[in-house]
């Protein structure tokens, strides 16, 4: 019987550690489970964000540079180092003597002339945006034959560079035009001649640079945005020349350091209600301001 007791007394004592050592056990297990949880709860939307920035990232900018020679259109992929032009690829003409044309409208990144004999037409009806600088060393041309053919700027920006801009005008129809989103800043100390309208009322400038109404009895029309708060900078010279005629039309340009001149046998007319607060205001010969 006192065997018996005994025995039935240990196998209650090793039960009851049995149950304590599972219960130990357990917990740790459970903790462990949930530190899991918690970095499975975390980890996911970390990737997820990841992967989302990934797919949102813009596609990296591609600068297409010109190796179609002496002459050729811009529609042809094969004219250009990495085929046809992408919406906002940025644009290097950088031949010694590269006559371009752009016979399509796009939308581009910035637009390089790196020397004098490189040059783009835009072929009449065509109209391409820019959305970085221009450097022009060479020529660009807008050859409008009645439909409007422009450059439009679509944010503030740069034009700079050693050469110009030549606007034509067809009929007296002045549909070749450097234009831009209304309130748009152009920044110029190049030069920007002939016949067309620039502005149309939505650009405002701080040039530095040329402004040359230089085709005989034709008119370059300056028409920067009138807004009340909108001004326009003028260091460098707004000219007619060559029997030419300078129209300003509208807003207010601070003169101080610039000219505004009319050359012999050329006109310029201030239109609109258009100030001019300092600077020289010059004629020669039978030239009208």
């Amino acid at each position: 019987m006192c065997s018996t007791s005994s025995l039935v007394k240990w196998m209650s004592v090793s039960s009851l550690v049995l149950v304590v050592l599972a219960i130990t056990n357990l917990a740790p297990a459970q903790s462990g489970s949930g530190s899991k949880r918690k970095l499975t709860q975390h980890g996911v939307p970390v990737a997820s964000v990841a992967k989302s920035a990934k797919r949102q990232a813009p596609p990296p900018v591609t600068t297409e540079t010109w190796q179609g020679g002496g002459s050729g259109n811009w529609s042809l992929a094969t004219n250009w180092n990495n085929g046809a032009i992408a919406s906002g690829d940025n644009i290097l003409i950088n031949l010694t003597t590269a006559a371009t044309t752009d016979d399509q409208s796009y939308t581009i990144g910035t637009l390089t002339l790196s020397n004098a004999g490189d040059s783009v037409a835009l072929n009449n009806n065509v109209q391409t945006t820019v959305t970085g600088n221009i450097v022009n060393n060479g020529t660009i041309t807008m050859n409008a034959t009645g439909n409007v053919t422009e450059l439009y700027m679509n944010n503030a920006l740069t034009l700079s560079g050693t050469g110009s801009i030549v606007l034509t005008s067809s009929t007296n129809q002045y549909t070749g035009q450097l234009d831009g989103k209304a309130g748009t800043v152009l920044t110029n100390s190049s030069s920007i001649t002939g016949a067309g309208i620039v502005g149309a009322n939505d650009l405002n400038f701080i040039n530095s640079g040329v402004m040359n109404a230089n085709i005989s009895g034709k008119t370059l029309t300056v028409n920067p945005d009138a807004c009340t708060t909108c001004t326009n900078t003028n260091t460098g010279t707004l000219e007619a020349s060559g029997g030419g005629v300078l129209s300003l039309v509208g807003g207010t340009w601070t003169n101080t350091g610039g000219t505004i001149e009319a050359q012999t046998g050329s006109s310029v007319y201030l239109n609109s209600n258009v100030v001019s607060i300092g600077g020289t205001l010059t004629t020669a010969g039978s030239a009208v301001i």
